[in-house]
């Protein structure tokens, strides 16, 4: 169906309504007709509401209600409006500037943040040896070992803790016995659950 948009009149192929679909805000690939049934080129749709506190220019009805849309929609509508928005990235030449100084920050805080990393590690390893960590590390796991070992000698004894014992995951069973593992600063599984 052929019409106007009602803010720059030229035509525009408005999508149909579809029964099913009333009261929904149906998105073609040019033109957006919004819940009040009012159909607008998706530009002038975007620049109207943005000027227009989410309302129709029309009949002055809140337009988009994102939480009504779905998933899909939210994202459709999302990316439409990134996609007019980028022309003002494109062609301002004050926001080009502005991404140019904002990147050159950005990387000097990448440099500086590669480099306290690189001391922090150097400082841990020096640690690590003065304190003797791995002798401590190993004795550990070395008594922890052990303590699963002899809880199992003793449950072997007796069949009814063998049987229970076979339905319990050894990594639960270690944790019920022996607590939470400790873990080494800077190995991968303290990185992962202490991150920043």
């Amino acid at each position: 169906m052929e019409s106007l948009c009602a803010i720059c009149q030229d035509h525009m192929v408005v999508p149909e309504y579809d029964i099913e679909r009333l009261g929904e805000i149906v998105m073609e690939s040019d033109c957006t007709r919004l819940k009040c049934g009012h159909a607008l080129h998706s530009k002038c749709m975007i620049e109207g509401l943005q000027s227009y506190r989410g309302k129709c220019l029309v009949c002055n009805v809140t337009a988009i209600d994102k939480t009504h849309l779905s998933y899909e929609q939210r994202i459709q509508y999302e990316s439409r409006c990134l996609k007019y928005l980028s022309e003002i990235k494109r062609k301002s030449p004050e926001v080009k500037e502005a991404i140019l100084d904002c990147n050159a920050f950005r990387n000097e805080f990448k440099d500086k943040i590669n480099i306290y990393n690189k001391k922090i590690k150097e400082y841990c390893e020096s640690l690590k040896k003065e304190m003797n960590i791995a002798k401590y590390r190993k004795d550990y796991f070395t008594t922890r070992s052990a303590l699963i070992r002899i809880f199992k000698s003793q449950v072997a004894k007796d069949s009814i803790y063998r049987v229970a014992l076979q339905r319990i995951h050894q990594w639960k069973l270690e944790r019920w016995l022996c607590g939470k593992v400790v873990y080494l600063p800077g190995s991968y599984r303290y990185s992962r659950r202490y991150m920043i």
